[in-house]
């Protein structure tokens, strides 16, 4: 039973995985309205980093375009080298051929991507607390201090993510169009240690999203799309 429940687990993941060796990803439309070509999964798990979810991995939800993925994984690397206590979770991104990902209302083209903010418990950095009782870290609620439970935002890590985001967007020839996070916690994070740098550097939205986003942030990069 074991060896046929790997086996089927390989098929789904062949199936919902596709991609070319060597393809550069082709996206379509907008975030709101597009679709995906040779997409990317972004890693399970890697140095500092990790998925908000085997389930939702496995099923596909966490796609992005090739030049998304250059820039999250060199974003990653230089956290590892300037942040090495900061762990990232990813979240969810998109479908393999991209299209509607419910709930979202982007999320569509491989060109957007949830990350969970970075936290401390008890003053000490540790991965994000997704799990199935909390809607795999969706279902969290943090407070207009930045608090949920034993758990802190840490917005000078989060701070830092964006900056190493910002950095490895660039050098791969995309760009950043806005960071979508909750309109009062962002208050909170322009008091980072970088918090003011962070507001030169990209767009962040002004007005209220249609769900809160405090448990993850969500970034919208500028890709050249058909």
């Amino acid at each position: 039973m074991g060896v046929l429940l790997a086996l089927l687990t390989l098929m789904a993941f062949a199936i919902v995985h596709p991609r070319r060796p060597g393809a550069s990803s082709v996206c379509n439309g907008t975030p709101a309205n597009g679709s995906l070509r040779d997409a990317v999964s972004i890693p399970h798990h890697g140095v500092n980093f990790s998925s908000y979810s085997t389930l939702g991995w496995l099923l596909g939800r966490q796609h992005v375009h090739s030049k998304v993925y250059a820039t999250l994984i060199d974003a990653q690397r230089e956290l590892v080298r300037s942040r090495p206590e900061v762990h990232t979770v990813f979240a969810e991104s998109g479908w393999p051929f991209g299209g509607r990902l419910r709930p979202h209302r982007t999320h569509r083209n491989g060109t957007s991507v949830d990350i969970m903010v970075p936290v401390t418990r008890d003053g000490v950095p540790v991965p994000f607390p997704a799990s199935l009782s909390n809607g795999f870290g969706y279902a969290v609620e943090f407070d207009r201090q930045g608090r949920y439970r034993d758990y802190r935002i840490d917005y000078d890590a989060m701070a830092a993510q964006l900056l190493a985001l910002g950095g490895a967007a660039r050098r791969n020839g995309i760009g950043i169009d806005v960071v979508i996070f909750d309109n009062t916690l962002q208050q909170q994070l322009w008091q980072a240690r970088e918090g003011r740098k962070l507001q030169q550097a990209m767009r962040f939205s002004r007005t209220p999203a249609w769900v809160r986003h405090d448990e993850h942030y969500h970034v919208n990069f500028v890709v050249s799309c058909r």
